[in-house]
């Protein structure tokens, strides 16, 4: 969870690091695939942009091509990079 409410209810955004694996086996085995990111120092401020696995690549393919979304902009990445920027901005993951 990146927010999280307070003891008098105010919503705070957590700035914690959150480890992103590549697979996850919980009843089941599931690759990651996409992730949201929140861009913002608060709840009530910020930016949302996507990392998603190169819709050509396979969920097996070992080449690691990801695109960066933001708005209008899209540019190639790698699972590497989004992996280490994504530790503290990560929002929702999508597997």
């Amino acid at each position: 969870m990146r927010f999280k409410f307070t003891e008098d209810l105010e919503m705070r955004k957590l700035h914690d690091p959150i480890i992103i694996l590549n697979e996850l086996m919980a009843e089941g085995w599931y690759s990651l695939v996409s992730v949201i990111n929140h861009l913002g120092s608060s709840v009530n401020s910020g930016h949302y942009v996507c990392e998603g696995l190169h819709p050509d690549e396979a969920l097996n393919d070992q080449s690691d091509r990801w695109l960066h979304y933001d708005d209008r902009d899209i540019f190639e990445t790698s699972r590497a990079v989004v992996g280490e920027w994504c530790q503290k901005t990560c929002y929702v993951l999508f597997c």
